[in-house]
């Protein structure tokens, strides 16, 4: 069980564990600090305004304490500005910043918009072009549907980000056309204007078109040969050819601009990127007791009274000293004395202001971060904070669900990412991909038809492991080994422009009651880390929980095994540490899931002792054989096996069915255990077995030590051959006459057992119906509608009818839930799978029970 320390508690409840108020942290845009990443949707700013001002790829610039200016950094424009307000809470991030457990939906209509009074904005177009004659029009190719602005960065030889520098309270933004570099300061000039400080390189070739905006400009400082005109609305400076350096300011405001402040003047207060937090935090882990063969060490999250941050951590990485933290709130800690005792932990910021980054990675000295900006490479030294672009030439939607997810490099240092798949307004071309970066910074894609991908590179090899997340067209919790050109499901990534290619296999589902939202995929260190060395592990977000897999290299697939480890807080990532050799895992709250904590974080640690977990798993044409890292009791033990399919649909998830087509699990015979001579292995025979979706083979065990154990492998069978009974340490075994001992399929018992209230609440723990659904008529944190009061109140339909919640409507909901989408509720994003033959019918009616027992 994870356990926490005295200081881990008073850390998590500062940071509002149940429910934390606004006061509990600081703004989001953070005080002291000049900018933030974000999405921004000026879309509605009014007359005069342009109105398709959609910003996915948005850096909000705090230019005073209610003046904001807003850069697009795939069209290097600036968007918009205003002053009065920040934006309204419709981010993913920024909506659960003061309230974890609030929930953002999916689609690109709602997004964070500008609080207060616009003083002027640009359109789809770039902010910077060669020549006289400007196109007011975005000259980047569309997708399958015109509305899909996020587009991507501009093609070669027009305007390109580079980078954005933090000097005191403001940012130096660079970036350039040609061979000519621009600089640009935005600051603060009066109540209701702002200025922007610009520093150009020489453009002999060719002249220059700043599209300014519309609204008042002026200029001071510039070449007498500029001139200011007006197009459209818009304001257009445009610098002839030159041989040198030029230095201006612009002024620009809704209004006419009042001359109150000297304009050519860039600031004074440019400071020095060093001073930004200087604090060392320390925090104090709490070892858990070495009782077992694995278990979870606590680490405490940073908390400081003077920043007031929300710490939501999200991904992890190593160097041979210390750890980088990134947060998706767009933090990045750099984290040493993770190792050892864990007694002095120490904690630094070093980057704040990203865009809900999801991934982070440690390339010999340089740090590089995946979020919905791009890939970033943070370069902090001499005094200097530089976020300069690597990559951000892959698309990117105002979508919420368009996630960035990982990042990670090969061994020829090429990047490669991935991206979440779920569109629910527009196509994206990059969603739901394996993205490939090479050294010229080409993307391409590697791989496609994923819902929401996480990998990681086998060490030593150049072999992508990955999860993914049950959904629609995803039928149960998948395991995946990535090869280029893959395809793997999920329709709405699907390859543009060609017939739906053939689909690629995972190596092994697994069902969706044991791993209920496939997070991060590990590989663990391949010495170190006692039974697990060298194995992949699964983090799963839902329950909490870590399973391995077992990789049957023979017949390209695999099977995975549920690790007895509780972990007590959101699971999304982890990584090894080279200095110890064990996992260390991070997380926070932002969909449905089991855990109680917001946030968490803590290392999963070989203590040395005998594991009862599976070294390996295999299964043959007629056989399964399991290994254990210790001598087994050959006097008890059972072994039990089933068998099902899914179906791959658009319906959110897939129930069981049986190899025949019919709903529900075919229950196999099976011998008796046959051990091996070193009785750390079981073999037991099965009737030929056919390729299957899912064989699971529980088994109730005792070590030779007087250990009882108990737990289930999942399997999936593409193929089967005839196990080799000498190399799974069985040469003597007269596997005709352990055959002769299997007996009939056993009769399903679950159905004899009477419905009751009490099997309903157990039910409702057991499947995970209790991380969507609360008992006590909360919602916030949870994806679906809560039972109490649920059973006999009237439901309004998204077509506007209304129905009474009838047993029967509670019956069709649990076997079909897209049949009848209750209003408010977004029928492309239904996030409950079928449990059609799942569970059996005596549970459904406990279920029914429970639920009806839940009345005001």
């Amino acid at each position: 069980m994870f356990r926490y320390s005295l200081i881990t508690a008073i850390s998590l409840l500062s940071f509002g564990l149940t429910s934390a108020k606004e006061s509990a942290f600081a703004h989001f845009l953070e005080p002291g600090f000049p900018f933030c990443e974000i999405t921004v949707d000026a879309r509605k700013l009014g007359k005069g305004f342009p109105k398709d001002n959609l910003i996915p790829r948005g850096l909000v610039v705090r230019v005073a304490e209610d003046t904001y200016v807003a850069y697009d950094t795939d069209l290097c424009r600036m968007a918009v500005a205003w002053s009065g307000g920040f934006l309204t809470e419709e981010s993913l991030a920024l909506k659960a910043y003061h309230e974890p457990l609030a929930k953002k939906g999916g689609g690109q209509k709602i997004l964070p918009s500008p609080i207060g009074t616009p003083l002027a904005a640009t359109g789809l177009y770039p902010g910077i072009q060669l020549g006289t004659e400007p196109k007011l029009e975005d000259p980047r190719p569309a997708g399958k549907a015109e509305e899909e602005i996020g587009r991507g960065a501009l093609p070669k030889g027009q305007v390109r980000w580079r980078s954005v520098e933090v000097i005191g309270k403001h940012v130096k933004i660079r970036y350039d056309i040609g061979e000519t570099w621009i600089e640009e300061i935005p600051a603060a000039f009066g109540k209701k204007s702002f200025r922007r400080h610009f520093r150009i390189g020489a453009h002999p070739e060719s002249a220059l078109s700043l599209v300014l905006g519309n609204g008042h400009c002026e200029i001071a400082g510039k070449s007498s040969r500029a001139r200011l005109t007006q197009r459209e609305g818009m304001q257009i400076l445009t610098l002839p050819e030159s041989t040198d350096m030029q230095t201006f300011t612009v002024v620009q405001s809704a209004q006419k601009i009042e001359r109150e402040l000297p304009w050519n003047v860039p600031p004074k207060d440019w400071g020095n990127a060093s001073l930004l937090w200087q604090n060392t935090i320390k925090t104090q882990g709490e070892l858990a007791e070495n009782n077992t063969d694995y278990v979870l060490d606590s680490i405490p999250l940073p908390m400081s009274n003077d920043e007031r941050r929300n710490v939501r951590p999200i991904d992890i990485a190593f160097a041979d000293d210390y750890a980088v933290v990134v947060t998706f709130d767009g933090d990045l800690w750099k984290v040493s004395g993770l190792e050892g005792d864990l007694k002095e932990i120490e904690w630094r910021r070093i980057a704040g202001g990203l865009h809900e980054p999801s991934g982070v990675r440690i390339k010999g000295d340089e740090i590089f971060v995946f979020g919905r900006n791009g890939v970033t490479k943070i370069i902090r030294e001499n005094g200097r904070l530089v976020y300069q672009n690597y990559s951000s030439d892959f698309w990117q939607s105002a979508e919420t669900r368009d996630f960035a997810h990982s990042l990670d490099f090969d061994s020829k240092g090429q990047l490669f990412i991935s991206k979440g798949g779920q569109q629910n307004d527009f196509p994206s071309k990059h969603s739901g991909r394996v993205l490939k970066i090479d050294h010229d910074k080409k993307v391409s894609v590697f791989a496609s038809g994923l819902r929401n991908v996480y990998f990681s590179f086998r060490p030593g090899t150049d072999e992508i492991y990955a999860s993914d997340q049950q959904g629609h067209w995803v039928p149960a919790t998948p395991i995946h080994r990535i090869v280029k050109g893959g395809y793997y499901g999920f329709q709405p990534a699907a390859p543009w422009g060609v017939p739906e290619p053939e689909v690629t296999s995972p190596l092994c589902w697994i069902p969706h009651t044991i791993a209920g939202s496939g997070l991060g995929v590990v590989w663990s260190d391949q010495k170190r880390f006692g039974p697990l060395s060298d194995s992949l592990l699964y983090l799963d977000y839902r329950r909490p929980g870590i399973l391995r897999t077992y990789l049957n290299e023979r017949d390209g697939q695999a099977a995975s095994v549920l690790m007895p480890t509780e972990v007590d807080f959101p699971l999304l990532k982890g990584a090894i540490n080279p200095a110890d050799g064990q996992l260390y895992v991070l997380g926070f709250q932002i969909f449905s899931t089991n855990s109680k904590p917001i946030r968490g974080m803590g290392r999963l640690r070989y203590t040395g002792k005998p594991s009862v977990l599976p070294t390996r798993v295999i299964a043959g044409k007629n056989a399964v054989t399991l290994t254990f890292d210790q001598p087994l009791d050959s006097s008890v033990g059972t072994v039990t096996a089933r068998r099902w399919n899914y179906q791959r649909s658009a319906t959110y998830g897939s129930g069981h069915y049986r190899p025949d087509g019919k709903s529900g699990e075919e229950l196999l015979p099976v011998s008796e255990i046959e051990f091996s001579e070193d009785r750390r292995s079981i073999l037991v025979a099965t009737p030929e077995l056919s390729p299957v979706h899912q064989l699971a083979v529980s088994y109730e065990l005792k070590t030779a030590s007087g250990q009882s154990f108990s737990n289930a492998a999942y399997l999936t069978l593409h193929s089967t051959a005839p196990l080799d009974l000498k190399k799974e340490g069985f040469p003597n075994t007269d596997f005709s006459k352990l055959a002769s001992t299997i007996g009939k399929a056993p009769e399903a018992a679950a159905e004899v057992a009477k419905p009751t209230i009490q099997r309903g609440s157990v039910v409702y723990k057991a499947i995970g119906c209790a991380a969507c659904h609360s008992i006590d008529g909360t919602t916030k944190g949870r994806s679906g509608p809560s039972w109490k009061g649920l059973s006999g109140s009237m439901r309004e339909l998204m077509d506007g009818s209304k129905v009474k919640v009838t047993t029967e409507y509670l019956r069709e909901a649990i076997l079909d839930p897209a049949a009848k989408v209750a209003k408010g509720y977004n029928p492309k994003d239904v996030g409950m799978p079928s449990y059609k033959g799942i569970i059996p019918d005596s549970d459904i009616e406990s279920l029914l029970l429970f639920i009806e027992s839940l009345e005001e």
